[in-house]
């Protein structure tokens, strides 16, 4: 069905278990320091509270792999690195906080997966 809609799946190359390893340090990081200790009353709470976090791990966690920046910090430093210039004005960067789900543009859905009984 994937490949009649020009879909490619995105698997590892065969014998290659490094693919997929930052999503899921990612994914152990978040369930840790998150999840765990959550007792969620409803879906939208769950949401909710996720995205806020994904927020705060990409603008202010710090990550001992970038040198104990946040990955905004090192893209940014980066950038400079790379254009060899001063920081451009990101007054507007980060947002004080991240867009909840239901606050955040949503793209059109097409309903062409097969329901489930």
């Amino acid at each position: 069905m994937l490949k009649n809609r020009g879909i490619t799946v995105s698997m590892s190359r065969r014998a290659n278990c490094y693919d997929n390893a930052p999503m899921e340090s990612a994914n152990g990081t978040l369930k840790v320091e998150r999840v765990y200790d959550e007792h969620y009353a409803t879906r939208q709470q769950a949401i909710d509270d996720l995205t806020e976090y994904i927020g705060y791990y990409n603008t202010e966690r710090r990550h001992s792999a970038l040198d104990y920046d946040s990955p905004v910090q090192f893209e940014r430093r980066w950038a400079m690195q790379q254009q060899h210039t001063q920081p451009v004005d990101t007054a507007s960067y980060p947002p004080p906080r991240a867009l909840r789900a239901h606050e955040a543009p949503r793209a059109p859905v097409d309903n062409w997966l097969p329901q489930c009984p």
